[in-house]
């Protein structure tokens, strides 16, 4: 399933939820992301990590010096249904996927599925995911965050909301009569020597405050689905208070020289 045809199936996925992070005008309005080198990069590990067969359909690998000129016009023209990698960087996911799927491998055992879909109802909602990996027990979800650090990768999860994300996957799992006890996120470096975290976000309880923050959105977008109302981040006049790093005391005042 592309990207696209994922897109059209009716359903709030994680996505949606991170806008209404902000609020239900947020949620309505569609993303205008525009794609970066990084996630061309992430979406191609996970095409070689867990549909490798896929790669030579949808990637073109060009092997010359600079994208420009006739000569690269010409064959990119010619590979214009796929996705155009140069070969210093499809090395690299290479390299990266490699590292990836033997740790999945040897820590967490055979992966059953790969990139599933799903779909339930929730607070009177549609919902969908498409889980990255999933085992006996247990769902995984493969992000190039850059690093190994269990503690750098949980402040990324907090800041990105990826513990929302992860609550989503594992409550449609669960809809669908999956038994899912753990969640692994899965952090990569993207420089050598590739190091590899699996951090399990139901053991850390990351996924049960996730559930929590997850349900209080559902409830937003249920309520502004149901009355057509969708309030932004300051629906109402509010007092503008300065924060307190910003508040000067009067003797730090009397000290100021203009001259």
């Amino acid at each position: 399933m592309t990207e696209q045809e994922y897109a059209s199936i009716p359903g709030i996925r994680s996505s949606d939820l991170m806008r209404a992070r902000k609020s239900a005008l947020h949620y309505r309005t569609p993303p205008t992301q525009t794609d970066t080198a990084a996630w061309q990069m992430g979406r191609l590990v996970h095409a070689l990590v867990l549909e490798p067969h896929e790669v030579p359909a949808r990637y073109a690998v060009w092997t010359g010096k600079a994208r420009r000129g006739k000569d690269y016009d010409a064959w990119a023209e010619s590979h214009a249904d796929m996705e155009i990698v140069t070969e210093a960087v499809y090395g690299r996911c290479q390299a990266i996927a490699a590292a990836v799927s033997e740790a999945m491998t040897q820590r967490l055992g055979p992966t059953l599925q790969a990139e599933q879909l799903l779909t339930w109802k929730e607070c009177g909602l549609p919902c969908k995911a498409r889980y990255d990996a999933r085992g006996a027990v247990w769902l995984a979800d493969i992000k190039t965050y850059g690093t190994s650090d269990p503690r750098a990768i949980m402040r990324m999860v907090a800041s990105k909301g990826a513990h929302i994300q992860a609550a989503h996957y594992v409550a449609g799992a669960r809809a669908n009569g999956l038994v899912v006890d753990h969640y692994y996120l899965v952090s990569v470096e993207t420089s050598a020597p590739y190091d590899v975290a699996i951090l399990d976000l139901v053991a850390g309880g990351a996924v049960d405050a996730g559930q929590r923050e997850r349900a209080d959105l559902l409830r937003v977008i249920a309520a502004a689905e149901q009355s057509g109302v969708y309030p932004g981040m300051c629906p109402e006049v509010e007092p503008g208070i300065l924060p307190a790093w910003a508040e000067t005391s009067d003797l730090e005042m009397e000290e100021v020289s203009f001259e």
